[in-house]
């Protein structure tokens, strides 16, 4: 099981710059969320967004049902198998 808690959290770098990386929920349709997962660095800004079924993953430790406040949870849960086959969102 893969879990990312959706805040930010900075990190430094091997050159000793500060990364921050954040996970949050961007957007949901009726089975599906995007989860955002965006990394900020003083190189830049890169941004990978992906759909995730809302039928196999869990929020907070529930299964979420319907619409969600999206900022209410503070952490998701993703199973392996659905984490490796991931594609970025287009």
């Amino acid at each position: 099981m893969v879990i990312f808690q959706l805040r930010e959290q900075k990190i430094a770098a091997l050159d000793c710059a500060t990364v921050t990386i954040a996970h949050q929920l961007e957007r949901q349709t009726e089975k599906a969320i995007l989860l955002a997962v965006i990394h900020r660095s003083p190189a830049g800004e890169r941004k990978v967004c992906y759909w995730l079924p809302k039928s196999q993953v869990r929020l907070d430790g529930a299964q979420p049902f319907g619409e969600i406040k999206l900022q209410a949870f503070k952490k998701i849960e993703i199973p392996d198998w659905l984490w490796e086959k991931r594609t970025p969102a287009t």
